[in-house]
């Protein structure tokens, strides 16, 4: 059957333990449980754990001992919310930018791929040289005379070694060459501009002029002018200056180490 009860609270008794002779002395006996009857597992009361709390405060730079108000417990999350969002943006805006690259990590070490890409190894500044293949190792140009004019090497660099005339500024020229990548990587249709380095080997001035000592002129550096990747063509181009005149000649002319990422 079940069981009527009633909770009573706020309830105490007394017993009487003794006289001394004027009154007699009496022990309270309470039902409530006392503050500094409660113990904690190390050895202290309730009431010693609640005096250790000065109080509560909404002001994040206030002593420790203060319990904080839940107004504080608030703008901590909204401030917290406002950073973790401004993060996120931040991240969406890298991944936009990197359109589509993505990246592993290997054996070997770290990697970065893209859909227009082969894998390209992580690191700080210039590939070591044993990571690149040397497509091209050549003269662009030399001290002889016009492009294309007399037996010099320039007129072999347009003739004879497969070179062009990419376009004529007066005196000086943008030479340029095509190399079949072909030939070197079977992966060709997966590389991009990026994955080929021009380094500048040496560079020849040579002079047989008379009249034209105060001469300056500005050349650019060589630089990949375009790769295309239907067919594995890379076309290198690099600025020289020469002049063949009756008064003499005049050239400017670099030597140039074409290479590709392993």
């Amino acid at each position: 059957m079940s069981i009527i009860e009633t909770i009573y609270k706020h309830r105490k008794h007394r017993v009487c333990v003794g006289n001394n002779g004027v009154q007699k002395i009496w022990n309270r006996y309470s039902f409530w449980t006392h503050a500094s009857d409660v113990e904690f597992d190390d050895g202290s009361t309730l009431e010693e754990k609640i005096s250790n709390v000065k109080g509560t405060t909404n002001d994040i730079n206030a002593e420790a001992g203060y319990a904080a108000d839940v107004s504080l417990v608030r703008s901590i999350r909204d401030a917290l919310k406002n950073l973790i969002d401004g993060l996120s943006n931040a991240v969406s805006g890298i991944n936009n930018r990197l359109g589509g690259l993505t990246f592993y990590e290997d054996s070997n070490g770290k990697w970065v791929v893209g859909a227009d890409s082969v894998p390209k190894k992580l690191g700080s500044g210039m590939k070591p040289q044993s990571e690149w293949a040397v497509v091209g190792e050549e003269w662009f140009g030399d001290n002889s005379g016009v492009p294309g004019g007399h037996s010099g090497s320039l007129g072999n660099f347009v003739g004879k070694q497969g070179g062009y005339i990419l376009e004529s500024k007066g005196w000086h020229y943008v030479l340029a060459k095509d190399y079949d990548i072909k030939l070197l990587r079977e992966d060709y249709s997966q590389l991009t501009a990026d994955n080929f380095a021009i380094k500048v080997i040496s560079y020849r001035y040579a002079i047989d002029n008379i009249g034209h000592d105060n001469d300056v002129f500005d050349l650019s550096g060589p630089s990949v002018h375009a790769y295309d990747p239907t067919t594995g063509t890379l076309t290198v181009k690099s600025e020289g200056y020469f002049t063949n005149t009756p008064a003499g000649g005049e050239s400017v002319t670099l030597k140039l180490k074409i290479m590709v990422c392993e």
